[in-house]
């Protein structure tokens, strides 16, 4: 079972940039270290492309095998829970396996369809290399207005 819960997370760290995005398991060693996440527009609108801009350090290089689990809340209800394939997805963002140990700046563009809901909705990732070493946690409250 499932326990939401009321508190916000002690072991959660505010990541500089101003956007909903917080470093989750704050406590724990992760390779990532995130110094700057800008999102825009900020917040996130309906029917439009946002920009997501993220600049960090990685500790070590992270190789083919690493992946992230994604859980995605609307409200109470859980809409999604993937595991994706890291190096498959960076590919979408211009890198590739392995990440190479250093600084690195990671730019996205998605879009926001005009159908989605008004609501909170709450965006946890968690991603590991292939040994099941902890990579980073993070997480982002969103929410979109009546329409």
């Amino acid at each position: 079972l499932d326990i939401i819960k009321t508190f916000p997370d002690v072991d959660e760290k505010p990541v500089p940039g101003d956007s909903p995005i917080v470093q989750c398991d704050a406590s724990q060693p992760q390779i990532l270290s995130l110094s700057k996440v800008i999102i825009d527009p900020n917040p996130p609108a309906r029917g439009e492309n946002l920009t997501f801009t993220a600049t960090g350090f990685i500790s070590e290089d992270i190789e083919e095998g690493a992946y992230v689990e994604v859980d995605v809340r609307y409200g109470f209800i859980k809409l999604i829970h993937q595991t994706f394939d890291l190096c498959e997805e960076i590919t979408k963002v211009d890198l590739e396996c392995p990440i190479k140990k250093g600084p690195q700046v990671i730019q996205k563009e998605v879009e926001i369809p005009n159908e989605v809901p008004p609501g909170k909705y709450i965006v946890n990732a968690r991603a590991y290399t292939k040994d099941d070493v902890f990579i980073t946690c993070l997480t982002a409250t969103i929410e979109f207005p009546p329409l």
